[in-house]
């Protein structure tokens, strides 16, 4: 008897690669066997592999909304940057996320190159554990208007431009006083940047699956000014007091930048839709911490 052949859950899956650099082409190029194995679909970004592909497999190369709108499963190949830079294209149109790892530490890419035919394959036949997971929104309001949004799915950073200089910031939760900070910034961090900038500055480490949302100065003045966590659902208001000077700015996840002036204000909530991710089936984020941190095993008997 001829055993059934195994078919992909995903009609069709977009695959964005690395920004800027070609040595991905060959990782794709295996995750593309085994979507042709799964007798399914791709979509190429054409951001990142610059048409490589055209002419060299069935699947086409398309532009980001493209894919992202007429894709199933995004499958990000990179590090940890090009898998945040995916995920907010993803939650954007409520598409689920999976990693395949090409950068160093991987705390956000499952996969890594060597378990695309083993791993990758069980994830496409349905095979995975979903997590979903808190996702930022920031708005700059000058003059009362908006005047630029964004996404984040690790954090959102108010810091100085150029030389290392504190600012001074105001911050409410809810419309309530929390504290006049004055420090070389303030990160705002997700549970999923909670491993991030927000880890350096002295934060805690959130599980990734908490309604919870981190606030980091980053090296205050006062030293009695820790990190907060606070709810999720809390709405952030920070105000640029007008002390400061003109070279300030947000950056979102350490990709996007928005320039501040004295006497903006910085909202920061949640996002309306959260980030699915689809892990492997023995994901476990304790065992991940323990393997990329270089914690102590268990003791053996």
């Amino acid at each position: 008897m001829t055993p059934e052949l195994k078919r992909s859950k995903f009609r069709t899956v977009g695959i964005i690669g690395k920004f800027g650099d070609n040595d991905v082409s060959e990782t794709i190029a295996l995750v593309l066997q085994v979507i042709d194995v799964l007798q399914t679909d791709a979509l190429i970004d054409r951001d990142t592999t610059h048409d490589y592909f055209v002419g060299k497999t069935r699947h086409a190369t398309v532009d980001r909304e493209t894919l992202v709108t007429q894709s199933d499963l995004i499958i990000s190949v990179g590090g940890d940057g090009s898998f945040l830079a995916s995920g907010r294209a993803a939650v954007t149109h409520d598409k689920p996320i999976t990693g395949v790892n090409m950068g160093r530490l991987g705390f956000l890419t499952d996969i890594s190159p060597q378990e695309i035919h083993s791993v990758l394959h069980e994830v496409l036949i349905g095979k995975y554990a979903r997590e979903a997971r808190t996702v930022l929104f920031s708005q700059v309001i000058r003059a009362g208007e908006v005047i630029a949004e964004n996404i984040g799915i690790n954090d959102v950073v108010i810091h100085k431009r150029s030389v290392a200089r504190m600012v001074e910031l105001d911050v409410y939760l809810d419309n309530r006083f929390l504290s006049a900070y004055h420090a070389d910034g303030l990160i705002v961090a997700s549970p999923t940047g909670s491993t991030a900038y927000s880890l350096s500055g002295g934060g805690p480490i959130l599980q990734g699956n908490l309604e919870a949302l981190i606030l980091v100065p980053i090296c205050p003045h006062t030293l009695t000014q820790r990190p907060i966590v606070v709810d999720a659902n809390t709405r952030q208001r920070i105000e640029i007091s007008k002390n400061n000077g003109t070279d300030l700015q947000v950056s979102i996840d350490g990709q996007s930048e928005v320039p501040l002036q004295a006497g903006d204000s910085v909202l920061i909530t949640r996002y309306q839709r959260k980030l699915h991710i689809y892990h492997p089936c023995d994901y476990d984020q304790l065992r991940r911490l323990r393997h990329k941190l270089g914690w102590g095993s268990k003791p053996t008997q």
